[in-house]
């Protein structure tokens, strides 16, 4: 509803300033949350005379974090999640702060009476077991894997793992605070796909990071083709949005994801667009992913997919005017 407060974390982050843009554009005021006092200033250039305030959050995982912060704050979208993917302490790097992050903001949380629903994001990573889908499972939905089981302190294969499996803890962490706690707030959890779209605070090539990164190095060769589902930045905000309405059951946990794309079809769509002998594909990957189902996210939320041309657009051609804006200095 508008003028309502959304308390956003992970606010300097590519998902978390879509959220904030598309939620101001909606009529919302927004309080969020960064780590370091250098993205309040940014974002306070970026959303300049909007109803947009920035506050300092150093560390999401120490049990005060939010003490004074989440006053009359009407829902929170906590995007903010810990992504270490070089560390190799498995729990101390990946385990224990996506699931205290969690943990704090929804303990935070229920001491705010005016706090209608918390959503979380979390990752299409939580619904999939370690081990892989159950036998005969031919799709990746909400519940195709009603049982994961995880500890915490095993040796994990490599950092992509333990992302995964800190994924699959946080998910089943905030889910079972609301069995066990039963808050005044509800709570819904987005599930994406690999995130691609235009990074709005990304001002140079050398800040190109994440999943931008990764679809770039993809089409570069500098990589092995990656993961083909994915899901345009600006869809997982509106998720986000669409979630908050009251209609929608308590505990309801949302796959987002465009259809499939073809590696092959974005190729030859940029060597198109952006004719240059930089792009081609290294080599391709064993075996096939499990089709993403997001009919719960088309039929209840009402989800409409942007292409993976729009994607590609919004990637490639950002990069694009970069390179050409550096070129001329």
């Amino acid at each position: 509803m508008a003028g309502e407060l959304i308390f956003v974390t992970g606010a300097a982050g590519f998902v978390g300033t879509h959220l904030i843009n598309q939620a101001l554009q909606a009529g919302y005021r927004i309080r969020a949350s960064v780590r370091r006092e250098a993205q309040v200033a940014d974002l306070e250039k970026f959303f300049a005379g909007k109803d947009a305030e920035f506050v300092l959050v150093p560390d999401m995982t120490v049990a005060d974090a939010y003490n004074g912060k989440l006053d009359g704050v009407d829902y929170v979208a906590h995007v903010a999640s810990p992504l270490a993917l070089s560390g190799t302490k498995w729990r101390e790097d990946y385990i224990d702060p996506a699931v205290n992050g969690v943990k704090v903001m929804l303990d935070a949380a229920a001491k705010v009476k005016s706090i209608k629903r918390v959503v979380v994001t979390e990752s299409i990573a939580s619904l999939i077991p370690l081990e892989g889908l159950p036998e005969g499972a031919e799709s990746v939905h909400e519940y195709s894997a009603p049982t994961i089981n995880v500890d915490p302190d095993q040796d994990f294969a490599g950092p992509f793992v333990a992302y995964q499996a800190s994924k699959i803890l946080s998910d089943q962490y905030a889910h079972n605070f609301m069995r066990e706690k039963k808050p005044s707030f509800s709570l819904v959890t987005i599930h994406p796909t690999f995130i691609f779209g235009r990074n709005l605070l990304q001002t140079s090539i050398s800040q190109l990071t994440g999943t931008n990164g990764l679809f770039m190095q993809t089409i570069t060769a500098q990589i092995p083709r990656g993961s083909n589902r994915g899901i345009h930045v600006i869809d997982v905000a509106d998720a986000h949005l669409k979630a908050l309405d009251p209609k929608i059951e308590n505990g309801s946990k949302f796959l987002v994801s465009e259809k499939p794309f073809k590696w092959e079809e974005v190729l030859a769509y940029v060597k198109e667009k952006w004719p240059s002998d930089e792009w081609k594909l290294g080599d391709a990957p064993a075996g096939q992913m499990p089709w993403a189902d997001t009919k719960r996210a088309e039929t209840i939320l009402g989800m409409k997919w942007r292409s993976w041309k729009e994607m590609t657009d919004d990637v490639v051609g950002q990069m694009a005017e970069l390179k050409a804006k550096e070129a001329k200095i």
